[in-house]
């Protein structure tokens, strides 16, 4: 205690602390708002410490086709990369290990991982060190392919059995762009034209089809917007048109596809 004109007082020392309270909440407020972005992400997140799992988003849980963080902590917390496929798990153990003792800056991969039920997903990483409460370990964003993949096989299929078809068939697969340049001409319909696969590419659709002008009003038809069918003779031969107009995004016909069959 201490004395005031001669009487016992009590002395208090007053600190504003204000300003550390406001550091305090900002630093919180921050926490939240990353944490809110790391979950609601479109991108699996991961880290790794020793090729161990420490941490997942929801997205990841997704991709690896786990309902529960748990049941996926189970698994990839207690096992090295358990659902990369064995012929690269040991490789990329040891890269997460790199990164995580500094020999690395970044790594990138891309391939396939298992999903719980063991199908695979088609995945690309990204992977870098980090400092993880105040250690350093590995984090690994991860982007599923899986659809991309599947699209991409299935184009690839149809490309494969259609060029087929035209390779076989009295067909004509062709296009021009907005000012009727030849930007596809493909098909054996074009043997009945004297013509290969490709030659008239690059030519005035007006220009090698001047001897038809039935046939170039058609064209002009088909590039003012409009769908168009026809029969009609081209060298000899009776084909069946049909056209069909491409639109940008501005709304204006950038081009025509159509498909001409030797009916003759």
């Amino acid at each position: 205690g201490v004395l005031w004109e001669g009487e016992p007082a009590l002395q208090l020392t007053l600190h504003d602390i204000t300003g550390r309270l406001q550091a305090a909440n900002a630093l919180n407020d921050s926490e939240r708002r990353y944490r809110s972005l790391i979950e609601n992400s479109q991108v699996g997140i991961v880290v790794h410490r020793g090729a161990l799992l420490v941490f997942a988003n929801a997205q990841m849980l997704r991709i690896a086709g786990f309902d529960s963080l748990e049941d996926y902590f189970r698994l990839a917390g207690n096992e090295e990369l358990p659902l990369i496929p064995e012929p690269v798990r040991p490789q990329l153990v040891e890269v997460l290990k790199q990164l995580e003792r500094g020999e690395r800056k970044s790594f990138r991969y891309e391939g396939t991982t298992h999903r719980r039920d063991g199908s695979l997903a088609h995945i690309a990483t990204l992977s870098h060190r980090i400092d993880w409460e105040g250690q350093p370990a590995v984090l690994t964003s991860v982007i599923d392919r899986s659809e991309h993949v599947r699209l991409d096989n299935e184009l690839r299929y149809k490309s494969t059995l259609l060029s087929s078809v035209v390779s076989h068939s009295p067909v004509i697969l062709w296009a021009i762009d907005a000012q009727g340049r030849i930007t596809v001409s493909e098909g054996k319909g074009l043997q009945a034209q004297g013509l290969k696969s490709g030659e008239l590419v690059g030519d005035s659709i007006f220009e090698a089809y001047a001897e038809h002008p039935t046939l170039l009003e058609k064209f002009r038809e088909a590039l003012s917007g409009k769908a168009v069918t026809s029969v009609d003779e081209t060298r000899g031969a009776l084909f069946e048109r049909r056209m069909e107009p491409l639109f940008g995004e501005d709304g204006k016909v950038a081009g025509v596809i159509g498909v001409s069959v030797d009916v003759t």
